[in-house]
């Protein structure tokens, strides 16, 4: 660590790498000039979120994924509640802006 923040460390190893993002809570990709050009209209403060957020959701992809079949159908099914649930709440809150009643 001392090396990579000192400019002694070039090219630190993918493990190096891996440790600092799950250390920092980000997605590795954080740490690639691609990230950063993608969001290069973002501030620093709202690109550190977007990887978070990115990590989060690939870490609870991955917990979807191991589960059984029946179970992971299951996490889908509520899914789609909680989906259309939001999905009300949008089409009320519009509704009501328009003077109409859903």
């Amino acid at each position: 660590m001392s090396s990579l923040r000192h400019g002694r460390v070039q090219s630190p190893s993918l493990t190096t790498v891996a440790a600092l993002a799950a250390g920092f809570d980000v997605d590795i990709a954080f740490f690639t000039t691609d990230f950063h050009h993608r969001h290069h209209h973002e501030t620093m403060a709202q690109r550190v979120r977007l990887a978070r957020i990115s990590r989060r959701h690939y870490r609870l992809a991955a917990a979807v994924c191991d589960l059984p079949p029946s179970n992971r159908e299951t996490a889908f099914a509520l899914i789609g509640i909680l989906e259309a649930q939001e999905a009300a709440k949008a089409g009320h809150s519009l509704n009501s802006v328009w003077g109409q009643h859903g």
